[in-house]
């Protein structure tokens, strides 16, 4: 028996025609006097924030001293953690300072989508905390694939978009900072996440993802994970588990039958033992939404698929 796509997952192609008269309807309609670009409209940060923030030190100027490895030390000891509980009144600490409190006592430092008149690439993600239904904001498309990843993960707890700022002093000249992408609560402690397709992490980039931040994040104690780019099956898989990761969990159902712990079962296995037919896919594809079996995302999901027990 040849192995297919489950329905759930497949993706009906956009048609050239539908393609063609989206173009035209587009090409009338009237331009907008002023566009706010994403980078301008859509980042908003408390002004106290921005005054603590300066004076900023030039980039280039900061990757040449920071060659200089007692000026590097001096920043790496000297880091800072600028975080808020409310969006409007920002506290300043050491970065240490994030191993001893959770996400569920922050919000977001920097409001994402509050200008209505950018146009950006951003991603909103509901996700749950304490049993609560979150919306997170996400800057960028692939950083709401990465939350999908996140949920996914029995080590997260708990996450949250652009949860505080990272400062360092570059001499005696002013500061160096990065709003950290997400920040998660996960068995290990406070965890900073940066999301950075690989090909983008080059000159400044790479110096504060793959150096500054990560050791500054192991002097203080503080976790630290670089989130590169997924793959466009992963990102498929991930968003079509997402929409059923939320239903009535599959533990309450009279048909549920867990399996053992590291064990492995394909998912046409799976799908007989919860019912067959189109009725035992839909409760096997929700016992993969809900976490309870691992697979391969960068894979077609097929009725071959292998899936092991968590």
């Amino acid at each position: 028996m040849s192995s297919s796509p489950l329905p759930l997952l497949s993706v009906k192609p956009r048609s050239r025609s539908a393609g063609l008269a989206a173009n035209q309807s587009a090409q009338i309609r009237p331009t907008p006097v002023s566009v706010v670009t994403a980078r301008r409209g859509v980042r908003r940060s408390p002004a106290q924030l921005q005054s603590l923030l300066q004076p900023t030190v030039d980039r280039g100027l900061a990757m040449e001293l920071l060659d200089d490895p007692e000026v590097l030390a001096r920043a790496i000891a000297g880091c800072r953690v600028i975080t808020s509980v409310d969006g409007k009144k920002v506290q300043v600490n050491s970065l240490r300072w994030l191993s001893t409190i959770s996400v569920r006592q922050l919000v977001g430092v920097r409001r994402l989508g509050s200008h209505h008149g950018a146009r950006s690439t951003l991603a909103t993600h509901s996700t749950r905390l304490d049993g609560r239904t979150h919306l997170v904001f996400a800057e960028s498309l692939l950083e709401g694939a990465w939350m999908s990843v996140l949920d996914r993960r029995d080590d997260v707890h708990g996450y949250l978009g652009q949860g505080c700022a990272v400062t360092w002093p570059i001499s005696d000249l002013g500061y160096l900072h990065h709003f950290i992408d997400i920040l998660a609560d996960t068995d290990d402690g406070m965890t900073l996440l940066s999301v950075k397709p690989g090909h983008l992490l080059t000159g400044f980039n790479g110096l504060v993802l793959e150096e500054l931040l990560p050791d500054s994040c192991r002097a203080h104690g503080v976790g630290y994970e670089l989130l590169g780019s997924l793959s466009d099956q992963c990102r498929v898989n991930l968003r079509a588990l997402a929409a059923w990761r939320w239903k009535q969990p599959v533990e309450r159902e009279e048909w549920w039958r867990p399996g053992t712990p590291g064990a492995t079962i394909s998912v046409a296995r799976l799908a007989r033992q919860l019912g067959g037919a189109e009725l035992g896919r839909g409760r096997a594809l929700l016992a993969l939404a809900q976490n309870h079996l691992d697979i391969d995302l960068d894979q077609p999901i097929r009725t071959s698929t292998i899936g092991v027990w968590r």
